[in-house]
């Protein structure tokens, strides 16, 4: 499911910033432009990183402060989402390897012949005045 949804991801990307491109380009030539409409939709839709970087290479819209600044707001909402989606992965992938962990040194010292380290002598010497 996640390889289908990164390849959704970048054809979302690839068709927001290969249109951005294709409207600015009729910008300059004085031709039909590409609705504002369709391409905050595609950004929506997961093409904000697209769209942004065109936006930032091109120049596309930048004088359009309600283009611009509903962009950077999806943008900056998709951006938080991975960044939220990612850190509950990397939790939950981390909460089974301390799982793994404990009971490894529940049962797993035992097993290898191997004695837990008690905390005492764990703790290194101390030396100098007052030792």
């Amino acid at each position: 499911m996640t390889e289908a949804f990164l390849i959704y991801v970048i054809v979302v990307n690839l068709v927001t910033a290969f249109l951005s491109v294709l409207d600015k380009g009729f910008a300059v030539y004085d031709r039909r432009r590409i609705p504002e409409v369709l391409l905050l939709t595609l950004s929506f839709a997961g093409g904000a990183a697209g769209a942004k970087l065109v936006q930032i290479l091109t120049g596309h819209k930048t004088l359009k402060t309600d283009f611009c600044a509903s962009l950077s707001l999806i943008a900056f909402l998709q951006l938080g989402t991975a960044a939220a989606v990612w850190s509950e992965t990397v939790r939950a992938q981390a909460s089974g390897v301390y799982e793994r962990l404990a009971l490894f040194e529940d049962s797993g010292a035992e097993a290898l012949g191997v004695t837990p380290v008690s905390e005492e002598s764990a703790m290194p010497r101390r030396f100098g005045p007052g030792s």
